[in-house]
């Protein structure tokens, strides 16, 4: 396979923010390598996963919620004096197209996100990890998809 794609919920609260919660290992058949090929995928809060909690979980700070353009390019400070992003200051907060680049979607007070592992090039897969970063975290993997 070229890419693998998780649809994955992340178990995770504000005790997780600006922190790697998970590594993904993607462990690929050894033929004729010397050691393991092993690629590594970091998800990152915020960055690469969202909360997995609805917005009606958390009183309104989910970090997903529908119809959120996620292609959204920060405006840069433009004006003399201005020494942040205009999404960054009240009362626009939470600005959720910029927590989280993947793609996203909510069912039953439930977000996943879908994580694409792209491995450069085809290759036979031995075993897939998910391992947590944080003493708290925790979540769920829901779907797999290959591209082969």
């Amino acid at each position: 396979m070229k890419k693998l794609y998780v649809l994955f919920s992340a178990f995770i609260d504000n005790h997780d923010v600006f922190s790697r919660i998970f590594r993904a290992e993607a462990e690929a058949v050894k033929k004729d390598s010397y050691f393991r090929p092993v690629y590594l995928y970091d998800v990152y809060y915020p960055g690469t996963a969202d909360m997995g909690f609805g917005n009606a979980v958390i009183a309104g700070f989910a970090t997903y919620a529908p119809d959120t353009d996620r292609s959204e390019v920060p405006m840069m400070p433009v004006a003399p004096g201005e020494t942040d992003y205009r999404q960054a200051q009240p009362p626009a907060y939470p600005q959720r197209s910029l927590w989280c680049k993947n793609r996203a979607i909510e069912c039953c007070n439930t977000v996943f996100n879908l994580l694409e592992l792209d491995f450069g090039e085809f290759k036979e897969m031995k075993e897939l990890r998910i391992i947590a970063s944080e003493a708290d975290a925790a979540g769920g993997i829901f779907a797999l998809a290959a591209h082969v």
